[in-house]
C-alpha cells in the first residue's frame, strides 16, 4: 500500500497558520492587560483596620479582564475606609476589599466608648465573638438595674482605637437587634465591660 505524501507546501502553510494565530493571541493579551497605575497594599491591613494613606501605593500592572481594581487617581476615596478582607501587602485593591463594615441581617451594629480596664489588652481583630457584660457602675450607687446572669453575645466589627487622651478605647461591635438598646442603655451608662471568648 502506498502511504499518502505530505505537500511540503502545505506543512509550511500549517506552520505559518499556527504562528500567525500564536501572534494574535499575544496581540490580544497584551492589549487587554495592557500596564495601568492601579492601588496596591504596600503595608498589611488586617480585615476591620482602618486603611490609612501609607498603607496604599500606586503600581504599574497589567490587569486581567474581570479582576477588580482602583484606579491610582481614586487612591483618596479608600483612606479612613475600613478593610472588609484582610489585606496583605502587594495585592491588588477592589471594590469589595475595602468599604464601610455592615451588620448582617438581624444584627445591629454599635459604637462602644470604654474606658482602661474595659477590654482586653490583647488584640480583638474584627470578627473576634467577645461577651459585652454588665457591671454596676460608681455614679449609681453600686447598682445598674438587675444584672443578666451572663453577657450578651457580640462580634466585633472593627477592632478598637485608641482615642488621644490615650485611657479610653472606641470599638465597633455588632449584636441582636433585640439586645441593640440594651447595649445601648449599658454603653451610655459605662456600665459594660468587654470580655473575648475563645472559638
Amino acid at each position: 500500500m502506498l502511504r499518502p505524501r505530505r505537500s511540503p507546501r502545505l506543512i509550511v502553510i500549517g506552520v505559518l497558520v499556527a504562528c500567525l494565530g500564536a501572534l494574535g493571541g499575544a496581540v490580544a493579551f497584551t492589549q487587554t492587560t495592557h500596564a495601568q497605575p492601579v492601588v496596591v497594599m504596600v503595608a498589611d491591613v488586617a480585615r476591620g483596620e482602618v486603611v490609612e494613606r501609607g498603607d496604599l501605593g500606586v503600581a504599574e500592572v497589567g490587569v486581567p479582564p474581570g479582576v477588580e481594581s482602583f484606579s491610582a487617581d481614586r487612591i483618596s476615596e479608600l483612606v479612613g475606609r475600613h478593610a472588609l478582607v484582610d489585606l496583605p501587602a502587594g495585592v491588588l485593591v477592589g471594590s469589595t476589599s475595602i468599604g464601610t463594615p455592615v451588620a448582617e441581617e438581624g444584627m445591629s451594629q454599635l459604637g462602644l466608648k470604654l474606658g482602661a480596664g474595659r477590654l482586653p489588652t490583647s488584640p480583638l481583630p474584627a470578627g473576634t465573638t467577645v461577651l459585652l457584660v454588665p457591671v454596676p457602675t460608681k455614679d449609681d450607687g453600686g447598682s445598674a438595674g438587675p444584672m443578666p446572669n451572663e453577657g450578651i453575645p457580640a462580634t466585633v466589627v472593627s477592632q478598637p482605637t485608641v482615642l488621644p487622651d490615650g485611657a479610653t478605647w472606641v470599638v465597633d461591635v455588632a449584636v441582636a437587634d433585640e439586645q441593640a438598646v440594651r447595649v445601648a442603655q449599658l454603653a451610655a451608662g459605662d456600665a459594660l465591660v468587654v470580655v473575648r471568648q475563645e472559638r
